[in-house]
């Protein structure tokens, strides 16, 4: 007798990882930790990674708004990039008015994972593009925690770190080590000092 054992058909795989960060007020990209698309085959799959803004409202009428219209996209990724920069300022991509192109409060984004194409930034989410990928298993949320703009200008305001206008000794400590560190000239210390001493 001749045993024929059948090929099991693998399934596709996919992942992605968006952590909750905090940049300062003005950004303009976040960083996506890593990513990750297998074809049922087992080859590497390109895709890009897309963000959307997080709404409260989740469902009207039988739609889905539980995210806003893409705010902003990686460029084509090969299978398990990391730390992937996701620029919202790439306007041409996407719909006049997009809704957000610097970050300047608190805000939860969606990072979802889409296929390439050709004629445009991306194609389909890959949740509703590939057999065996269910949509939702190709997305994470992270919290976008902007820290706020300081009044002072100069190296004064790099340092003015919780932005109260006051330069505390802790600050200037900081800028001292900067200096120390070849990060900071003489000269924007002694910027971050007078302010402190003012």
């Amino acid at each position: 007798t001749i045993t024929v054992e059948e090929a099991q058909q693998q399934e596709p795989s996919v992942s992605v990882n968006f952590t909750d960060q905090t940049v300062p007020n003005g950004t303009e990209e976040v960083t996506v930790d890593s990513a990750n698309f297998t074809r049922a085959d087992g080859s590497a799959g390109d895709y890009v990674v897309v963000v959307h803004v997080v709404n409260a409202t989740e469902f009207d009428r039988g739609i889905d708004n539980s995210i806003s219209a893409p705010v902003g996209a990686s460029e084509k990724l090969p299978n398990g990039a990391e730390s992937i920069t996701v620029d919202l300022n790439s306007s041409a991509a996407f719909e006049d008015g997009d809704a957000l192109d610097t970050l300047s409060e608190n805000v939860t984004l969606r990072a979802m994972l889409h296929t390439t194409a050709n004629d445009s930034a991306f194609g389909t989410r890959l949740g509703n593009a590939i057999d065996g990928i269910e949509p939702g298993d190709e997305t994470d949320d992270a919290n976008i925690t902007v820290t706020p703009a300081s009044p002072l200008d100069g190296p004064a305001g790099e340092f003015d770190a919780d932005a109260d206008g006051d330069i505390s000794i802790t600050e200037l400590g900081d800028a001292g080590t900067a200096f120390a560190q070849g990060d900071l000239t003489i000269a924007e210390l002694g910027a971050v000092g007078q302010e402190f001493a003012s």
